[in-house]
């Protein structure tokens, strides 16, 4: 555990001003706990995409039994709570924001707004069109999803490798927006 170190930066020592700044928060769900990752992306003048993450919050599921498809729903709840905290409080102009569940069974609802649901994913869903836009989410497959790390758990030794601190390749590649 004292071999970890933690990067506490979002700004790579050799980036150079101006740059845009991206923000990608993603969740995940299972049996145990649901979780969130947020990462910064940065785009640098001509230069190489940069990305760090900016947060981690995982909690532990109810005791009373409760089907994955309602704590992804709840993970992709904290997520826009979370989302719209730190776009808040960010000093600099944010250029896109792209919020990834894994799940199509809280992708689709998000996106599709017309239909009515039962109470559980209503008051949810509300909240989340609420905190955000419904046009800023996209589905992300779960094997390029690091939330999967903090909801399903991952052994210390593999806490040092890049995905776990900088995201997995779907952060790293161009730009979306």
């Amino acid at each position: 555990m004292a071999e970890l170190r933690i990067p506490l930066c979002i700004k790579p020592q050799t980036s150079e001003e101006p740059y845009q700044m991206e923000l990608h928060s993603l969740s995940d769900a299972s049996e145990a706990c649901y979780g969130v990752d947020k990462y910064a992306g940065r785009v640098d003048k001509g230069g190489p995409i940069y990305c760090s993450l900016m947060l981690r919050k995982s909690r532990v599921v109810p005791i009373r039994a409760v089907s994955i498809p309602r704590m992804k729903m709840t993970a992709a709840f904290l997520v826009a709570k979370l989302t719209n905290c730190v776009e808040d409080e960010l000093m600099r102009e944010v250029k896109s924001l792209t919020i990834w569940p894994d799940s199509m069974i809280v992708f689709q609802p998000i996106r599709i707004t017309s239909i009515r649901f039962e109470t559980f994913v209503a008051i949810r869903l509300s909240s989340i069109h609420e905190l955000s836009n419904p046009d800023n989410w996209r589905y992300v497959d779960t094997k390029r999803n690091p939330a999967g790390l903090a909801s399903r758990g991952i052994p210390l030794k593999d806490q040092r490798t890049g995905v776990w601190f900088s995201g997995s390749e779907l952060l790293w590649r161009v730009p979306l927006a």
